[in-house]
C-alpha cells in the first residue's frame, strides 16, 4: 500500500515505494524536484497483493513546488541620506530556496551610487521548477548637500 502520493518541494529526496524483495518497481518511485511522477510496482512470480491479484499496480505520485518566503527580510539601513554623508548598508536577506540577486534601478549591483536621486534596490529569488519566486524592492533618495552662500563684506573708503 502506497499511503502518501503527494509532496511539497522541500529539497529532500522523497521516496513512495521502497524495492522490496518480493516485487519489482519501473519508473520513478523516488526524487527530489517538483513533477508528477510515475511508478509500477510488479510482483515476482509466484506472488501477489494481499487482495490474491497478482497484476502490475501503477502509482501516479507528485512533488508540489514550494511557496518560497523569506527567512531573513532584505533591508536598507538608511531610505535617504545627504551626498558626503554615510550611504545606506544593504543586507540581501535569506530566502528559504535560491539565491538573492540585487539590482538597483534595474541594474545588477556593483556598488551604492553617489549621485543625487531617487533609487530602487530590488532583492529578487527568481522563480524555478522548484519553488516560486520572490521580490522585495525598497526605495531610497540621496539628497544634495546645503549649500551655504558665505559673503564678505569689507568696507571701501575712499
Amino acid at each position: 500500500t502506497v499511503d502518501v502520493t503527494s509532496f511539497t518541494y522541500d529539497g529532500a529526496e522523497k521516496v513512495v515505494v521502497v524495492e522490496g524483495e518480493n516485487y519489482t518497481v519501473t519508473g520513478t518511485a523516488k526524487a527530489t524536484d517538483a513533477g508528477s511522477y510515475t511508478a509500477t510496482i510488479t510482483p515476482n512470480a509466484g506472488f501477489g497483493w494481499s487482495d490474491g491479484t497478482t497484476g502490475a499496480v501503477t502509482v501516479n505520485w507528485t512533488i508540489a513546488k514550494a511557496v518560497n518566503a523569506w527567512t531573513t527580510e532584505p533591508s536598507i539601513t538608511l531610505t535617504e541620506w545627504t551626498v558626503g554623508d554615510a550611504a545606506g548598508v544593504l543586507t540581501a536577506g535569506v530566502a528559504k530556496f535560491g539565491g538573492v540577486a540585487v539590482t538597483i534601478n534595474g541594474e545588477a549591483f556593483t556598488q551604492m551610487p553617489t549621485d543625487v536621486g531617487t533609487y530602487e534596490v530590488t532583492y529578487t529569488v527568481a522563480d524555478s521548477t522548484n519553488y516560486t519566486a520572490l521580490t522585495k524592492t525598497i526605495a531610497f533618495t540621496i539628497k544634495a548637500a546645503s549649500k551655504i552662500a558665505r559673503v564678505c563684506i569689507s568696507q571701501i573708503s575712499g
